[in-house]
């Protein structure tokens, strides 16, 4: 028995666009499936790896990969922390292929502490000018002035006065050479209950149709959580809101939030975590959120994306990037100059074994002609689709006895039934996708023009 009567249910309009299977969003009822995750795998090394700093951003240009990452200055006393923050560098290299990287060369060392934290991305608001092309966020708090002017002289405490103490926005038309956007101001102010100190993250979104930032936020000034806020104009931002979704004795060091690029509604959250009582250890988790949404999904709980948990506290960072595409089927992900990959839409599945598993989707709409699939069949296994009514009843066309048995390994294929492949006649009304599999993964659908 279904969960709810269609007329019951608020319908989702999906129109064209890609879901994954990373929430339950479009989920009314599973038996015997499951929501799995998926977790990245080591790529073979490379010849000439990406750079392995820390808080580094990956992001694909055109044919042209572009990596950007801290670079720690260690002098005669050591990594002091302090030191560190006035110091530091942003280092930048470049790919063809997303494998091989060009030796780094040096792109802001005078601009502390906006080094310290320093991540770019490419803004794709139709109304950027050119000379804006990149944007970035930088910087933290301002450091104890008597503190440093006792340890380390005048020199390091009057730059430490040159310091913002907030985050500071940059902007580039090449994305290497970089200039503050607004000298006279800085852009997310210091009384935002911020450390400012990890990455924080921002990109226009087409889905909101505004920019986007997610923070380091610490309200009550133990946790470590993130907040969310928006832009018009990358100069003047909204009240943060703080994003739901922490576990109790949990710590967001990193949220890494960025909307996958072949769903840009749907934003990732690939977050380096640790726990109060386990500082040690930390791990990489991934959460996942709607645009415009005030909190985190977490279908997959403390499940680790990244099948590594760094002994030293805060050791275990991806590289923020949107999953740099590197071949037809592959995303690469960076973790200290270290790849790893991941299938393409592959962050999640629905999942069955051996036992006939079933999918029944929420009321939906869309606009598309064919219905399309990426799944992946293991041996003897098999995925069918049919189509139900407002009645919740199977469609003449569309029914299961009538759909060819999918299998094998597909990123895009279109699910045939007896009548072709056409479902254009359904289009804009209210169905549901009832989906019956085995031995399969299921990880996303849509319906194309």
């Amino acid at each position: 028995m279904l969960a709810c009567a269609i007329n019951a249910c608020a319908q989702i309009d999906i129109g064209s666009r890609r879901e994954l299977f990373v929430d339950r969003f479009l989920i009314a009822e599973m038996e015997h499936v499951s929501l799995r995750l998926g977790c990245l795998q080591p790529a073979p090394p490379s010849p000439a790896p990406a750079l392995s700093g820390h808080y580094a951003t990956v992001m694909k240009d055109g044919d042209l990969f572009r990596q950007y990452c801290r670079h720690d200055e260690k002098g005669e006393e050591g990594y002091e922390p302090v030191r560190r923050y006035l110091l530091e560098k942003t280092l930048y290299a470049e790919s063809a292929d997303g494998v091989r990287w060009s030796a780094p060369k040096v792109v802001l060392s005078d601009a502390p502490p906006a080094s310290h934290n320093f991540s770019p991305f490419i803004d794709t608001n139709p109304n950027c000018p050119p000379s804006q092309r990149y944007k970035a966020f930088g910087g933290h708090c301002r450091l104890d002035g008597k503190y440093l002017r006792k340890k380390f002289g005048d020199e390091l405490a009057d730059l430490n006065q040159q310091l913002p103490g907030d985050l500071a926005a940059f902007v580039s038309k090449d994305g290497v050479q970089w200039r503050v956007l607004k000298q006279d101001a800085v852009t997310l102010p210091k009384k935002w209950h911020h450390g400012f100190d990890s990455q924080n993250v921002a990109f226009w979104s087409s889905a909101e149709g505004q920019y986007v930032c997610y923070f380091r936020f610490s309200k009550d000034r133990r946790f470590r959580a993130a907040a969310r806020t928006t832009s018009k104009d990358f100069i003047h931002w909204s009240e943060p809101v703080e994003m739901r979704g922490r576990w109790k004795e949990e710590h967001w060091y990193t949220t890494g939030t960025h909307p996958y690029f072949r769903a840009p509604h749907i934003y990732l959250a690939p977050a380096t975590i640790f726990l109060d009582n386990e500082k040690s250890n930390t791990r990489v988790i991934l959460m996942s959120s709607r645009a415009g949404a005030n909190g985190f999904d977490r279908t997959f709980g403390q499940q680790s994306f990244l099948n590594q948990s760094a002994s030293g506290n805060r050791a275990n960072f991806l590289a923020w990037s949107n999953g740099a595409q590197t071949g037809d089927r592959e995303l690469s992900f960076y973790n200290l100059g270290q790849r790893h990959t991941l299938r393409l839409d592959g962050f999640g599945s629905v999942s069955a074994g051996t036992k006939d598993g079933t999918l029944i989707t929420k009321p939906l709409r869309f606009a598309g002609k064919v219905l399309e699939l990426n799944f992946v069949t293991r041996p003897n296994g098999q995925l069918r689709v049919e189509i139900l009514n407002e009645d919740d009843r199977p469609i003449d066309g569309y029914r299961l006895d009538e759909c060819a048995v999918l299998k094998g390994d597909q990123i895009e294929q279109i699910v045939r039934w007896n009548s072709g492949d056409d479902v254009s006649p359904l289009a804009g009304k209210n169905v549901r996708l009832k989906f019956v599999l085995n031995n399969t993964d299921l990880f996303a659908l849509r319906f194309p023009q």
